[in-house]
């Protein structure tokens, strides 16, 4: 959305840089000019124009992994990802972009699966993507197996992707800011398939919702100020047949409490009242 916004005040930003490259020499002359460069090339990628962008971008012999600090730390390929612009993408593989780059905090992969391009995912696995890459994001807010999992449990889309990430080495149980990962979110959509999936490739099935420290945005959701695990999130919630699923795996600890109100999962079914989950659990 951001990039988005940019392409709208490009204009300006070109008027700005322009204005800019006369009062200054040497490195920041060099610096603005590539800025200046970037942005048209970017806007090229956003309007889909294949051939413009391949004729700037060889005439200046651009760098296909410069970052552009006018463009939140962005490089081209991101940009690309971010518009599944496989053709682009292809092109700049080419002359040397780096799949596995990190920037602004997150890979390529992340870019594509903010926008749903799951077809761009599948192509960046085809030449090489690493989602093990990911570890080394120093402030990982958005992990792979997050991203990737909400439109499988939301709309039932992005299935592939997600199971190929996971074969690559795609961390199943990093979370975001606010506790999630894919598990809890199966577990919130009542998502069997991706339960029994995750289970399947030795996803964590008793680690508790906790958001990074310091974020409060979710403090008075009992769920995660008590830091539930999978099979007290689907009592809380609800879900009769996660819960009959979750027993049915070997290594689900009932037994867990919650880190503040100390309830187990049957005392959650006890004080909801439901006999039909407090009869799985016993």
């Amino acid at each position: 959305m951001s990039i988005n916004f940019q392409r709208k005040l490009l204009p300006l930003l070109l008027l700005i840089l322009s204005l800019h490259c006369h009062k200054t020499t040497g490195q920041d002359l060099e610096i603005s000019k590539k800025t200046t460069i970037f942005l048209q090339l970017a806007n090229f990628i956003d309007t889909d124009a294949y051939g413009e962008f391949r004729a700037l971008f060889k005439k200046h012999d651009f760098d296909p992994n410069y970052i552009c600090t006018a463009s939140y730390h962005t490089s081209l390929f991101s940009i690309a990802a971010m518009n599944g612009n496989i053709k682009i993408a292809r092109y700049l593989l080419k002359k040397g972009a780096d799949i596995n780059k990190i920037d602004h905090f997150a890979t390529a992969m992340h870019k594509a699966l903010s926008d749903a391009h799951f077809e761009f995912g599948l192509f960046l696995l085809k030449k090489g993507y690493d989602p093990r890459i990911e570890k080394n994001i120093k402030l990982n807010k958005l992990p792979l197996n997050v991203i990737a999992a909400f439109p499988w449990c939301k709309d039932n889309k992005g299935k592939e992707l997600f199971k190929k990430l996971a074969e690559n080495g795609m961390d199943l149980n990093s979370s975001d800011r606010d506790g999630a990962r894919a598990l809890v979110l199966a577990v919130y959509f009542g998502n069997t398939e991706l339960i029994d999936f995750l289970y399947g490739n030795g996803a964590d099935m008793n680690k508790g919702v906790s958001p990074f420290k310091g974020n409060l945005s979710q403090r008075k959701d009992v769920v995660v100020l008590n830091n539930y695990s999978p099979l007290m999130m689907a009592v809380h919630y609800d879900k009769h047949s996660v819960v009959k699923q979750l027993l049915s795996f070997e290594n689900v600890d009932r037994k867990v409490k919650g880190t503040k109100n100390k309830k187990t999962a049957l005392d959650i079914a006890i004080e909801k009242g439901d006999e039909l989950m407090i009869g799985l659990l016993k």
